[in-house]
Protein backbone atom coordinates (compact mmCIF):
# COMPACT_ATOMS: atom_id res chain seq x y z
CA UNK A 1 0.00 0.00 0.00
CA UNK A 2 1.51 2.97 -1.24
CA UNK A 3 0.45 6.58 -0.53
CA UNK A 4 -0.31 7.64 -4.04
CA UNK A 5 -2.51 4.53 -4.26
CA UNK A 6 -4.15 5.47 -0.98
CA UNK A 7 -4.47 8.83 -2.93
CA UNK A 8 -5.91 7.18 -5.82
CA UNK A 9 -8.19 5.39 -3.97
CA UNK A 10 -9.10 8.17 -2.01
CA UNK A 11 -10.56 10.75 -4.38
CA UNK A 12 -12.07 7.59 -6.05
CA UNK A 13 -14.39 7.28 -3.33
CA UNK A 14 -14.32 11.33 -3.02
CA UNK A 15 -15.83 11.21 -6.67
CA UNK A 16 -18.31 7.95 -6.12
CA UNK A 17 -19.45 10.23 -3.11
CA UNK A 18 -19.87 13.07 -4.90
CA UNK A 19 -21.80 11.29 -7.16
CA UNK A 20 -24.08 9.64 -5.28
CA UNK A 21 -24.79 12.87 -3.82
CA UNK A 22 -26.10 14.54 -6.48
CA UNK A 23 -28.21 11.32 -7.09
CA UNK A 24 -29.67 11.47 -3.29
CA UNK A 25 -30.44 15.26 -4.22
CA UNK A 26 -32.20 14.59 -7.36
CA UNK A 27 -33.82 11.99 -5.93
CA UNK A 28 -35.17 14.12 -3.23
CA UNK A 29 -35.95 16.77 -5.63
CA UNK A 30 -38.20 14.18 -7.75
CA UNK A 31 -39.72 12.58 -4.33
CA UNK A 32 -40.90 16.42 -3.26
CA UNK A 33 -42.10 17.21 -6.11
CA UNK A 34 -44.45 14.02 -6.98
CA UNK A 35 -45.56 14.57 -3.41
CA UNK A 36 -46.76 18.18 -4.21
CA UNK A 37 -48.41 16.68 -7.20
CA UNK A 38 -50.25 14.16 -5.30
CA UNK A 39 -51.21 17.26 -2.41
CA UNK A 40 -52.40 19.68 -5.37
CA UNK A 41 -54.24 16.45 -6.62
CA UNK A 42 -55.99 15.69 -3.21
CA UNK A 43 -56.79 19.50 -2.32
CA UNK A 44 -58.66 19.74 -5.91
CA UNK A 45 -60.88 16.54 -4.83
CA UNK A 46 -61.93 18.20 -1.39
CA UNK A 47 -62.61 21.27 -3.13
CA UNK A 48 -65.21 19.53 -6.00
CA UNK A 49 -66.31 17.65 -3.05
CA UNK A 50 -67.33 20.78 -0.89
CA UNK A 51 -70.65 21.81 -0.22
CA UNK A 52 -70.42 24.94 -1.98
CA UNK A 53 -68.67 23.21 -5.30
CA UNK A 54 -71.91 21.01 -5.25
CA UNK A 55 -74.47 23.82 -4.61
CA UNK A 56 -71.87 26.22 -7.00
CA UNK A 57 -73.07 23.19 -9.75
CA UNK A 58 -76.82 23.93 -9.14
CA UNK A 59 -77.62 21.51 -6.39
CA UNK A 60 -79.67 22.99 -3.75
CA UNK A 61 -80.34 22.05 -0.19
CA UNK A 62 -83.77 21.45 1.49
CA UNK A 63 -84.24 22.24 5.27
CA UNK A 64 -87.17 21.79 7.71
CA UNK A 65 -88.22 24.94 10.11
CA UNK A 66 -85.99 23.44 12.98
CA UNK A 67 -82.72 23.65 10.07
CA UNK A 68 -82.76 19.65 10.14
CA UNK A 69 -81.37 18.45 6.51
CA UNK A 70 -84.68 17.11 4.45
CA UNK A 71 -83.36 14.12 2.48
CA UNK A 72 -86.95 12.86 1.23
CA UNK A 73 -90.00 13.78 -1.14
CA UNK A 74 -91.90 11.98 1.61
CA UNK A 75 -90.70 13.46 4.49
CA UNK A 76 -92.42 16.79 3.51
CA UNK A 77 -96.30 17.23 4.44
CA UNK A 78 -98.16 19.46 1.53
CA UNK A 79 -98.28 23.15 3.32
CA UNK A 80 -94.85 22.82 5.32
CA UNK A 81 -92.70 25.51 5.34
CA UNK A 82 -88.90 24.49 4.19
CA UNK A 83 -85.85 26.51 3.68
CA UNK A 84 -84.54 25.97 0.20
CA UNK A 85 -80.10 26.76 0.00
CA UNK A 86 -78.67 27.88 -2.78
CA UNK A 87 -75.29 28.39 -3.24
CA UNK A 88 -75.75 32.22 -3.38
CA UNK A 89 -78.17 31.99 -0.27
CA UNK A 90 -81.07 30.49 1.70
CA UNK A 91 -85.04 31.32 0.56
CA UNK A 92 -88.26 30.29 2.58
CA UNK A 93 -90.93 27.72 0.88
CA UNK A 94 -94.22 26.30 1.43
CA UNK A 95 -94.18 22.65 0.36
CA UNK A 96 -97.14 22.05 -2.35
CA UNK A 97 -97.14 18.88 -2.41
CA UNK A 98 -98.28 18.37 -5.70
CA UNK A 99 -96.23 16.41 -8.46
CA UNK A 100 -93.61 13.80 -6.29
CA UNK A 101 -93.62 10.56 -6.52
CA UNK A 102 -91.92 9.42 -3.21
CA UNK A 103 -91.74 5.85 -2.15
CA UNK A 104 -91.36 4.84 0.62
CA UNK A 105 -87.97 5.70 3.11
CA UNK A 106 -85.27 3.60 1.28
CA UNK A 107 -87.01 2.40 -1.64
CA UNK A 108 -85.38 3.69 -5.05
CA UNK A 109 -87.63 5.20 -7.75
CA UNK A 110 -86.62 2.72 -10.53
CA UNK A 111 -86.84 4.14 -14.30
CA UNK A 112 -89.45 2.72 -16.58
CA UNK A 113 -88.32 0.75 -19.16
CA UNK A 114 -88.22 2.17 -22.94
CA UNK A 115 -90.19 0.35 -25.52
CA UNK A 116 -88.44 -1.72 -28.32
CA UNK A 117 -87.89 0.36 -31.19
CA UNK A 118 -88.19 -2.32 -34.32
CA UNK A 119 -85.24 -2.00 -36.36
CA UNK A 120 -84.95 -1.53 -39.74
CA UNK A 121 -82.85 -3.75 -42.36
CA UNK A 122 -81.08 -1.24 -44.57
CA UNK A 123 -81.97 -2.58 -48.09
CA UNK A 124 -79.25 -3.54 -49.98
CA UNK A 125 -77.56 -5.30 -46.81
CA UNK A 126 -77.74 -8.97 -46.65
CA UNK A 127 -77.93 -10.75 -43.44
CA UNK A 128 -74.38 -12.53 -41.86
CA UNK A 129 -77.19 -16.21 -41.09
Amino acid sequence: VTPAALRLRLRSLGDRLGALDRRRDRAASVALQRARTRLSQAARLVDSLSLKAILDRGFALVHDPAGGLIKRANEVQPGAPIEVQFADGRIGAVADGGGGTAGEPGEEQKAKPRAASPMKKPEGQGTLF
